[in-house]
């Protein structure tokens, strides 16, 4: 499976099983020149990646009867696709690798993808595109609060400020995690790599629940997102189910989409009865029932009662509740305290960078935002500057320098605080505090100066007064490396190292 590309979500994200899938055509090219002759094949009969994605580790082999090997095999690209139109062959082994092919943002009919030479029975492949984005698959490392982490009361200290494996969830057999998410204080949910399972741990003990969901054929669970007592489960075929977390069993009753509405996205929510929040394949949002008595499914509106459109990413949480990214970058959000013109208002306004009327652009939202009472009091975006821009309720705890009167979204330069050079920002979370995971595979942690181990950076570091960012580390102070990002939890997160 191929990289997701974030603009169609979470983060997302960054990556299974796909929904029937749209073929795209790479039409026959003009022959490579070759004193050989035999045949071309390509290592896998299909690939994959969402609308907008890319396709990363296209790979083929030329197997000559007689002569030399081509130079190269020569391909053409279709219009919206882009990439390279030759692929270099090994002289020795005849071994080729495609570079990478941006796919179109929207999915379009086709297709083969062929390579060709002089002398060589062409190979084909099937390019395959899905709306919904699959995150990267792998295990974690995990810090913070004991119920959350995955070791429960079995470690010292209880609430474990170094990043560790969790090893009680390891120990009952789940050790590769598709996505993992809270529920209320106490439950961590967690998609199997495959998609096809799900469970959840709970307590100090790490009890596990196994629970099962009524997937259609071909179709497998991609993401979820978790309210105070309520989990969403987004699938491949762009269906939610929600529940609440005694249901062990989620039915075709449970779906909860409108007719006609195809979701990309679900967002972590902090209202129960507000609802899970999800981005339809046309770019709306839309506020879902998250339990069977709950209300009709809404769309976000404007305060002229519009709707919000053009929407290609959100974000969840407690201030703001609702946050969007639309296609142009600009960032609108909904109940958020600070980074919008008006207090707590009921509609999606934009959110502002720093002084009214000075729009925020962003390449990304947060990707993960934990439903708990102490967290998700701020929402967190990467800028199109490269910066991390914080707004909502505790910017305050969050922010270096910032003010109770602060109105609009804040910046903090995560590259710059800790003298780096050569990185950037590749996405941030939210839990109490903020996490950002660099392109290098680090993770820092900023804000929260709290007491439950939250910030990852080391038994030295457990009681942080400080809101100024530092490195999630091992138990011997080590920064964690290779990371794709930070699923967050009561006062910690889940880091997935694929």
């Amino acid at each position: 499976m191929e990289q997701q590309d974030k603009s169609v979500h979470r983060r997302t994200v960054l990556h299974g099983a796909w929904s029937a899938p749209v073929i795209v055509a790479v039409a026959a090219a003009p022959l490579a020149a070759a004193s050989g002759w035999g045949s071309i094949s390509f290592d896998q009969p299909s690939y994959t990646t969402n609308a907008g994605g890319v396709y990363a580790t296209i790979s083929g082999k030329v197997t000559r009867a007689t002569g030399t090997f081509p130079s190269v095999v020569t391909l053409v690209l279709p219009a919206g696709f882009q990439g390279p139109t030759t692929a270099t062959v090994d002289p020795v082994t005849g071994a080729f690798t495609v570079g990478t092919i941006q796919a179109p943002s929207s999915v379009v009919p086709s297709a083969v993808l062929t390579a060709s030479a002089v002398n060589f029975t062409s190979g084909v492949t099937t390019l395959s595109l899905t709306l919904v984005s699959v995150p990267l698959s792998g295990n974690a490392l995990v810090w913070g609060y004991g119920t959350m982490n995955g070791t429960g009361v079995s470690q010292t200290p209880y609430n474990r400020p170094y990043a560790a494996n969790p090893q009680k969830v390891i120990d009952q057999g789940w050790s590769v995690y598709r996505d993992v998410a809270q529920v209320g204080d106490e439950h961590t949910y967690m998609i199997s790599a495959d998609g096809l399972s799900y469970v959840s741990f709970a307590g100090a003990a790490v009890t596990k629940t196994n629970r099962t969901i009524a997937l259609n054929a071909g179709e497998t669970m991609t993401s979820l997102a978790g309210g105070p007592q309520v989990i969403a489960i987004l699938t491949s075929q762009g269906r939610v189910f929600t529940s609440h977390y005694v249901t062990t069993d989620l039915t075709a009753a449970q779906v909860r989409n409108p007719s006609g509405v195809t979701f990309v996205q679900i967002a972590h929510f902090w209202n129960d009865f507000a609802g899970a929040v999800g981005l339809s394949s046309d770019g709306k949002v839309y506020i879902l029932k998250s339990v069977d008595a709950g209300p009709a499914p809404t769309t976000v509106k404007l305060q002229d009662g519009s709707e919000l459109t053009g929407v290609v990413e959100i974000a969840g949480g407690y201030s703001p509740q609702i946050t969007a990214r639309k296609a142009d970058g600009t960032v609108w959000s909904l109940k958020s305290l600070t980074g919008t013109s008006t207090l707590n208002a009921a509609y999606a306004q934009q959110v502002w960078a720093g002084s009214q009327g000075t729009p925020l652009t962003a390449k990304s939202l947060a990707v993960h935002t934990s439903p708990y009472t102490d967290s998700g009091y701020v929402t967190a975006a990467v800028g199109t500057d490269g910066l991390i821009w914080v707004w909502g309720e505790r910017v305050t705890y969050t922010v270096a320098g910032s003010a109770v009167t602060d109105r609009f979204a804040r910046s903090v330069d995560v590259i710059g605080a800790l003298g780096l050079s050569g990185v950037t920002v590749k996405n941030v979370s939210v839990s109490a505090p903020v996490f950002a995971t660099l392109s290098d595979g680090r993770v820092v942690s900023f804000g929260n100066p709290g007491d439950e181990g939250e910030r990852g950076q080391g038994p030295a570091n457990q009681f942080l007064f400080t809101t100024n960012p530092g490195f999630v580390v091992d138990v011997n102070g080590t920064p964690i490396t290779g990371i794709d990002r930070v699923c967050t939890t009561r006062g910690g997160g889940w880091a997935i190292k694929p």
